[in-house]
């Protein structure tokens, strides 16, 4: 299953796109991106990278610092600490690598609320110095030495290699430091699969991806997700006989038209006013009258609650 969508950092309509495929093959990314020209930030899978080349006056290829950090917090992982003072700990290279890493995130973070443009100048003048301080003190870390491990080895080769593409997100506002808002848009799907185990078809995953773009797309513009399903129920019927695709636009989850459906249906839907004298959500304590009865109460009470 892929998952593309649009940068978080991006004012405009958020899309999420859910597209299945057979493969893990490029060509999916060359018929889906066929037209496309501008930033993809990813990881380091080879696919993208081809597609960059392929299309090197149309697509930049940008990398993601949530990787390369996964990969040191994995060498740390695998370094028995017990026993260790906080000094030691503290001077392991893959601790150093991961405070530098997270200044980079601290810095970063509160420029989300920026404009693009302010958000480039900003980053020029907070965020580069740590990135340069970053690679600086990867530069100086020896991957021949034999008390390297191979994890930390593999981080570092894994950084030096990424550090143009990581780099990247500097020269436009609109470039996202990671791809974690892709990575939390396939979260949905990889809990819900646990929920359909014994569903193998093609067309079953490609409707699945239909319906996880409809509904994530929806989200991610703030709307109402039921009324959304059930505009849309109402009203693409409707178009089923004609040629035109031009009513797709006011399909779109930020379409005037559905903002209108969404508001009246709100608006349709009774308040329920309580008298504050009559709503008490402190339990009661039946009265006990005889046995028989004061048992009937207490099974009652139990069961509306379960």
């Amino acid at each position: 299953m892929w998952v593309h969508r649009t940068s978080e950092l991006l004012k405009a309509n958020q899309i999420i796109a859910y597209c299945f495929e057979l493969t893990r093959g490029t060509e999916h990314l060359r018929k889906f991106y066929e037209d496309f020209k501008g930033y993809i930030t990813c990881d380091a899978y080879i696919s993208y990278h081809v597609l960059g080349k392929e299309n090197a006056d149309a697509i930049i290829i940008c990398g993601c610092m949530m990787h390369l950090r996964r990969r040191f917090v994995k060498s740390l992982s695998l370094i028995n600490t017990k026993g260790l003072d906080c000094d030691t700990v503290e001077a392991l290279p893959e601790t150093k690598v991961l405070k530098l890493i997270g200044r980079i995130y601290d810095e970063d973070e509160p420029l989300k609320t920026l404009s693009a443009d302010d958000r480039k100048v900003m980053r020029e003048q907070r965020v580069r110095p740590l990135i340069n301080e970053l690679y600086e003190y990867l530069d100086s870390l020896d991957v021949t030495d034999p008390l390297t491990g191979d994890r930390m080895r593999d981080a570092i080769q894994y950084a030096r290699n990424q550090k143009k593409y990581i780099c990247r997100f500097l020269n436009d506002g609109n470039i996202p430091l990671d791809d974690g808002a892709c990575e939390r848009s396939i979260r949905p799907f990889t809990i819900g699969r646990n929920n359909w185990i014994a569903c193998d078809s093609i067309v079953g995953a490609e409707t699945a991806a239909i319906m996880y773009t409809i509904v994530e797309t929806a989200k991610a513009n703030k709307v109402n997700v039921y009324y959304y399903l059930r505009y849309l129920l109402e009203q693409v019927p409707k178009h089923l006989d004609g040629k035109s695709l031009d009513f797709l636009d006011d399909m779109l989850p930020w379409s005037d038209k559905y903002l209108i459906y969404e508001k009246s249906q709100t608006m349709s839907i009774p308040k329920l006013v309580l008298n504050e004298n009559e709503y008490d959500t402190r339990p009661k304590t039946p009265r006990i009258r005889d046995g028989g009865n004061s048992q009937k109460l207490i099974l009652i009470h139990d069961a509306a609650t379960a």
